[in-house]
């Protein structure tokens, strides 16, 4: 597997990343190959003082750095040769399995979302997702139909307690005339 390098990027660069990428190198030396994306004169002086050697590791040059303190978006669009943005196109271009950065997060961010755009959300997490809405759905509208019922039953409840029904009122005169009525009908 190829793997790019921002060797640039992180507080100890490139004196800790390039050490640390020839360590990596060295013990997996059959399945990694690093690619290491920076400043070429400062990276082989420093290989050439630490006087490192790894078959699986080669410099691609890029002229500028993106500094910690700068603007995310400003310096990805100013700064196109730099190391985040290089390390970005070898990805897009499918020259390396992987980018890995150290340095400005912001930069590395809005770099792979700029370069390498969004990824899709895979089949099964958008299945979840439109489960769980439907899941909602329903139980909100449970609930809806929960309440109109509990509002109905308390409204015929107030009623009861108070006497009345069914929007009349009830008093009682009426409730005996009611029987009067009855009883008068079932003796004919």
């Amino acid at each position: 597997m190829k793997i790019a390098l921002d060797a640039m990027g992180g507080d100890k660069a490139p004196v800790g990343i390039v050490e640390g990428a020839f360590e990596a190198a060295r013990e997996a030396s059959e399945r990694v190959e690093i690619v290491l994306v920076g400043k070429r004169d400062v990276l082989e002086a420093h290989i050439d003082a630490q006087r490192l050697e790894a078959p699986n590791v080669e410099i691609v040059d890029a002229p500028e750095v993106i500094e910690m303190s700068e603007s995310p978006a400003t310096a990805i669009r100013r700064k196109r040769a730099s190391s985040i943005a290089v390390g970005m196109n070898l990805h897009r271009e499918g020259k390396v399995k992987a980018f890995v950065s150290a340095g400005n997060t912001g930069a590395v961010m809005l770099g792979a979302r700029t370069r390498l755009g969004f990824t899709p959300k895979p089949f099964s997490a958008r299945r979840i997702h439109a489960s769980r809405s439907s899941v909602s759905a329903r139980r909100n509208r449970r609930v809806t139909i929960s309440r109109a019922v509990r509002t109905s039953s308390s409204k015929r409840a107030a009623s009861i307690s108070r006497g009345t029904s069914r929007g009349g009122t009830s008093s009682p005169e009426r409730r005996t005339s009611s029987l009067r009525t009855d009883s008068s009908a079932t003796s004919f």
